[in-house]
């Protein structure tokens, strides 16, 4: 065997051994082996119809209100200023709140909070006497929040102040949350006349 022909042997040797690796490194073998996920159905999007809401169309019985508010006062024995428009007279300029949707019965307008022009809510106090004395009105708001924890306050708050010096229980956000703190504030602490104010309306 010639020198030139054992060279060419090895190159070809070489060339077989490359053509392997080659072939090894481009094709997978085992990939006809892997298992394969089978294929998930997906449903198609449901049709979903379109919901018509309808606008808030809310019942006011303006009679009904009043014929309340005054049975409910009179039969409490509650002295409010101007019951059966008393809540109108309070509130002034504040612009009606927002219809409830959906609500076809009457809507209690007593028990909705307010805003008022500047969007501040609108708050109510119960106002129980007026005295010439600074003494006695401290006297009674004294009585009013250790015996029975009720909010009670001065207006004005300080002896110095120009009197006549009001008692004031509140504030509460509802007229009839006013109503019903007056109720309460006879039954407990025996006051016998009252008067729901505005809150920084007290004079």
């Amino acid at each position: 065997m010639t020198p030139e022909l054992k060279q060419r042997l090895v190159g070809a040797a070489v060339l077989l051994f490359l053509a392997g690796l080659l072939w090894l490194l481009l094709f997978d073998f085992d990939a006809s082996e892997r298992e394969v996920s089978p294929s998930v159905a997906i449903p198609p999007m449901p049709t979903i119809e379109a919901v018509v809401v309808e606008p808030a169309t809310p019942f006011y019985n303006d009679k009904a209100n009043d014929s309340t508010s005054n049975s409910s006062v009179e039969a409490d024995g509650v002295n409010e200023q101007a019951s059966s428009s008393g809540l109108s007279e309070l509130l002034g300029d504040s612009p009606d709140p927002k219809p409830i949707a959906n609500k076809t019965h009457y809507v209690d307008q007593a028990s909705r909070p307010r805003l008022d022009e500047q969007g501040v809510p609108v708050a109510y106090v119960v106002q129980l006497g007026s005295f010439k004395r600074f003494d006695n009105a401290n006297k009674l708001r004294d009585k009013l929040v250790n015996d029975y924890q009720f909010k009670a306050y001065l207006e004005p708050k300080v002896e110095m102040g120009e009197g006549p010096y009001k008692v004031l229980v509140g504030p509460v956000l509802t007229y009839a949350d006013a109503k019903s703190l007056a109720v309460e504030l006879k039954n407990k602490a025996e006051i016998t006349s009252t008067m729901i104010k505005r809150f920084g309306d007290t004079q």
